[in-house]
């Protein structure tokens, strides 16, 4: 099993004390004139690097206190050594051959640690703000066939030296990207979906999946289940394209000395957190001591995951909490070589 985690910032984690302090009291510094909410992602993601964590993920949110994400991740990028740098991409924000120029430049800088996670959309305010090309509410197929789009030009200029396109949503005449990615390569692009049209744009585009449990559910054995059930529905779906996923889901990792402080912990982090944290990675039950998270992480790996991408809270403690105890008993632990 591999791990990530996310790049911590207001949107995901604004529960976390350091960064509600950090939007409360957006003039005050650090010594040294130093972004509190930048010194904590700084410190959280050196830490999982320097332990092996193989993907970090900088979500895309301009409305509101966070960081811009791709100027987060270039800052990441440069102060990790090996960890991979995923940074969220709104088709509509930006043009398919911007992100493809950004990505193969991180991706050179850093020896082939880029990897996109391309979001449809959600955000209709945030399009007419920023200049976005909108959400296309009337007809809400037609984001991800914009994805697509998005996703068949990145990769094209990534690999071929001239593209030429005329589609329903890009125009392209000779278009170019150099330097291209590390040793010529093709980054990968990670995307989360639920909608029929979603999970389609998935299967023919998308190198992992977020798995969505959907429905709330009330046990581990039904968590585990239910994402035994969306693995084979997307395994089923990628074949018809002659295609074979890797899937990746998202977690809330709550460990204490026992179950149940561990279940105390967890209720009381399911009260505080914010709306853009959904309960259901609180349910995914990565909750107890060290050595059941380890069992139940083997667990959700014998099912088809690959990528457990997880929050801690509070971040500053969590993370060399979760380090410290539970990391040296996850079994076949993949790392970045």
């Amino acid at each position: 099993m591999k791990f990530g985690v996310w790049v911590p910032t207001h949107f995901i984690s604004g529960w976390d004390p350091v960064i509600r302090q950090a939007a409360e009291n957006p003039g005050q510094l650090l010594p040294g004139n130093r972004d509190p909410g930048y010194q904590l992602a700084l410190e959280t993601i050196q830490a999982c690097d320097a332990a092996g964590f193989y993907t970090t993920l900088m979500l895309q949110r301009l409305n509101g206190p966070d960081a811009e994400a791709w100027i987060m991740a270039s800052v990441l990028a440069g102060m990790t050594k090996k960890i991979e740098i995923m940074t969220a991409v709104q088709p509509g924000l930006w043009s398919p051959a911007m992100a493809a120029k950004m990505g193969a430049s991180i991706d050179r800088m850093t020896g082939g640690r880029f990897a996109a996670n391309v979001i449809a959309g959600w955000n209709e305010a945030e399009q007419h703000v920023y200049g976005g090309t909108g959400l296309m509410k009337e007809d809400p197929a037609a984001r991800y066939r914009r994805a697509e789009e998005f996703i068949i030009l990145m990769k094209r200029l990534w690999t071929e030296e001239v593209v030429s396109h005329d589609g329903e949503f890009y125009h392209l005449h000779n278009a170019s990207v150099s330097p291209k990615p590390w040793n010529r390569r093709t980054p990968p692009v990670y995307a989360a979906a639920r909608s029929e049209a979603g999970l389609e744009f998935v299967a023919r585009q998308a190198d992992y999946w977020f798995v969505d449990i959907e429905q709330p559910v009330t046990s581990f054995e039904a968590a585990v289940e239910r994402t035994r059930e969306q693995i084979l529905g997307m395994d089923a779906r990628a074949a018809k394209y002659g295609r074979k996923m890797r899937y990746a889901m998202q977690s809330f990792i709550v460990h204490d000395e026992d179950e149940a402080a561990a279940r105390r912990k967890a209720e009381s982090i399911h009260s505080a957190v914010s709306i853009a944290t959904d309960p259901r990675q609180i349910e995914v039950g990565l909750i107890g001591s060290a050595a059941r998270i380890a069992e139940r992480v083997a667990i959700y790996e014998d099912v088809g995951l690959d990528l457990l991408h997880i929050k801690v809270a509070p971040w500053r403690t969590g993370i060399p909490d979760f380090v410290q105890n539970v990391w040296p008993l996850i079994p076949h632990r993949g790392t970045v070589q």
